[in-house]
């Protein structure tokens, strides 16, 4: 969706001799956040966005946190062999 959305957008607004192409050349931008400053946010994100219309490309949202690891922790013993093997 996104990649025929950039492409006519691209189209509206490029010279004539670039529109006859399959590949369109574009610069983008990409920057990312975590939702606290520091290194103690749990969540961020991260995005793509092309210079030439504006609009995100593509976005990753991340996260440092895995349920399945804390109830491990609770689970299994942390120090424990058995969460070493897990």
């Amino acid at each position: 969706m996104s990649r025929k959305i950039i492409r006519q957008k691209h189209n509206e607004l490029a010279s004539p001799s670039d529109k006859n192409g399959d590949i369109i050349d574009i610069t983008v931008s990409y920057d990312g956040t975590w939702q606290k400053s520091g290194h103690t946010s749990l969540y961020g994100i991260a995005m793509v966005v092309d210079i030439f219309s504006g609009l995100v490309i593509d976005y990753e949202i991340l996260s440092k946190y895995c349920p399945e690891c804390t109830t491990s922790k609770r689970n299994l013993e942390e120090h424990s062999t058995d969460f070493s093997i897990w």
